[in-house]
């Protein structure tokens, strides 16, 4: 699929992608990290406290959606603009 970058409508396509991707990138990545590198570890130092705060979270917010999500969506709009721009 080539989409003419030339023209409005694909340069916006391209940026629209190009924003998906990027702020994707970032919420998959970031709340990966602060979960991985923050959130549980300090969690298991606090015991059966931190397994209540943990459960807390994965019930109770949207995290365990937003991280696939998220990664979902990065990888699309990755997929899609590699198919475009070459």
């Amino acid at each position: 699929m080539e989409i003419d970058v030339s023209t409005s409508g694909g340069a916006l396509l391209i940026s629209l992608l190009r924003l998906l991707h990027i702020v994707g990138g970032l919420v998959w990545v970031g709340a990966a990290l602060l979960m991985t590198c923050y959130v549980e570890p300090t969690a298991a130092r606090a015991g059966a406290a931190g397994t209540s705060f943990l459960r807390a979270i994965y019930r109770e917010t949207n995290l365990p959606r937003m991280i696939p999500l998220s990664a979902f969506i990065t990888t699309l709009a990755g997929l899609l603009l590699y198919e475009m721009l070459s």
